[in-house]
């Protein structure tokens, strides 16, 4: 689910948030997280002129569990970081 986020009351010219890519699908397979984190980025991009920047999630924080779903993101980011090595992405988180 993505959203387009209102502005900011105080200053209209500053959004509170810009894109928010909402994905909590644990059977999602690791191309599709890895091509959805890139083309969001880039729609962020487009829209807004700004360097996006990504965040990987699962159900841990940097390895703090193990899972095959936190394993998925893990590889996820690193494919993530070298399709797109400009862009500013963390995780797994």
């Amino acid at each position: 689910m993505s959203a387009l986020a209102r502005r900011s009351c105080t200053n209209p010219s500053r959004p509170l948030a810009k894109i928010i890519t909402r994905m909590i699908t644990p059977s999602m397979t690791l191309p599709s997280a890895m091509e959805i984190a890139v083309a969001t980025a880039a729609t962020y991009q487009t829209l807004t002129g700004a360097p996006a920047r990504v965040a990987m999630l699962s159900f841990s924080t940097l390895g703090s569990a193990t899972s095959a779903t936190t394993e998925k993101m893990i590889e996820a980011t690193a494919r993530a970081r070298a399709l797109a090595p400009q862009l500013a992405v963390d995780g797994e988180l």
